[in-house]
């Protein structure tokens, strides 16, 4: 993706100047360019980052929480955000708590806030609580198995799963549209042979 990146700039500075250059990157810059926010921190606190499963350090709620069937992400990543949550969740006391009142706060105490929306969320199904924080303009996501995610709609709304010969295999196309057109597959693979019985050694 950074090649590519890389490649697209130098195009269009070779259109500005005429010019053409070198495009170089590797894994290990892509690595470090995802840790940035974590090696500005620790620079900062001297505090090396520790595991927080699905949470993210320094904004609470933003992570996945298990409703009564499946996992949601609450994704409330501000005071503005979380006040809409707290009243969506029926705790508009937790806006008067010094705990959980300013963003800081709610990282400070983490652990305690994250025990008091696992208790509220786990009361009801995903379901509920997804249609809860849309209304209130809460981000929130649904962990979605493959199976599910194949079945969503709106996967066929924009034309992203391909037919092909076979009913039963979709071929999941480019994540890019051009003038609102996604690009076709060229071809397809050989069919499996079924009835071949290969040895195994």
């Amino acid at each position: 993706m950074w090649c590519v990146i890389g490649v697209m700039a130098a195009l269009f500075r070779r259109t500005m100047t005429g010019k053409g250059g070198l495009v170089d990157t590797s894994l290990f810059e892509t690595a470090m360019t995802w840790m940035s926010t974590h090696a500005a921190d620790y620079q900062v606190t001297h505090d090396p980052p520790q595991r927080l499963g699905t949470g993210i350090r320094g904004i609470v709620p933003y992570q996945a929480y298990m409703c009564k069937d499946d996992y949601l992400i609450i994704a409330a990543s501000n005071d503005r955000l979380f006040a809409k949550f707290a009243e969506a969740a029926g705790h508009a006391e937790w806006l008067e708590d010094d705990r959980f009142a300013k963003g800081s706060a709610r990282s400070i105490h983490r652990e305690e806030m994250n025990v008091l929306i696992d208790d509220v969320v786990s009361q009801q199904p995903r379901a509920v609580w997804q249609e809860k924080l849309d209304a209130a303009g809460v981000p929130n996501a649904p962990i979605q198995t493959i199976d599910q995610i194949l079945a969503h709609p709106q996967l066929d709304a924009i034309g992203m799963a391909q037919e092909t010969d076979d009913p039963e295999m979709k071929l999941l196309g480019l994540p890019v549209s051009f003038e609102g057109q996604r690009p076709p597959f060229r071809n397809l693979c050989p069919p499996i042979d079924t009835k071949t019985e290969v040895e195994t050694p």
